[in-house]
């Protein structure tokens, strides 16, 4: 009888919590770039759990094993990067319009205002 391992599971988890991420920046209108840089270091420990199930169990060559784990470091570390950047920045990644109402010129002439005739 074959068991997962301890890496197997946690790189599942990881995949698993990757999705949540993901999917909470696509339905949420108020996600900011903090958020977006969260999501990308959870997709960094996804890739470095998943590395280390696959030196553990063999499965990848040596190549594409060294690989995958330094795209997980590079991948977290942009994601730490963006949420350092952004941090105190609370704009949301998708602002909406909804708000906003366009003036009479913008009504009347399709809303080009450098192009005035005089």
């Amino acid at each position: 009888m074959t068991t997962m391992t301890p890496a197997l599971l946690l790189a599942g988890f990881c995949a698993v919590l990757s999705l949540l991420a993901a999917g909470r920046l696509v339905v949420d209108d108020e996600a900011d770039q903090v958020d977006l840089g969260s999501a990308v270091v959870i997709l960094g420990i996804t890739l470095l759990a998943t590395f280390w199930a696959t030196y553990q169990e063999g499965l990848l060559s040596t190549e594409l094993q060294l690989l995958l784990g330094l795209f997980g470091i590079g991948t977290v570390a942009v994601g730490v990067g963006v949420i350092v950047r952004y941090w105190h920045d609370t704009t949301p990644i998708r602002q909406s319009n909804s708000g906003r109402s366009r003036s009479e010129n913008e009504d009347r002439d399709g809303g080009s205002d450098d192009l005035q005739s005089d």
